[in-house]
């Protein structure tokens, strides 16, 4: 098998699970609601709230990675050299 194969094959994967990770992670708005909002207090309510889970950002790493590794096998699948058999 050849490397550019198994590199777009191993990036396949990656992008999927990392996909699969991205769409099932919780939103991290669930601690959210109504009584967040205090207009009569002096205190500031935080209900720890983050833009992306550590699951997302797990999964979009590894999209980032499958994507470092799909530049590569495109780059070598250009670059190589074919051999003629003479």
């Amino acid at each position: 098998m050849r490397l550019s194969s198994i590199l777009f094959s191993v990036a396949a994967l990656l992008i999927v699970a990392g996909a699969i990770l991205i769409v099932t992670a919780p939103s991290g708005t669930e601690g959210f609601g109504w009584f967040a909002y205090t207009p009569d207090s002096e205190s500031i309510s935080t209900t720890g709230w983050t833009l992306l889970s550590t699951r997302q950002l797990v999964g979009w790493s590894i999209c980032w990675l499958a994507s470092l590794i799909l530049a590569v096998a495109v780059t070598h699948r250009l670059t190589r050299r074919r051999h003629r058999d003479d």
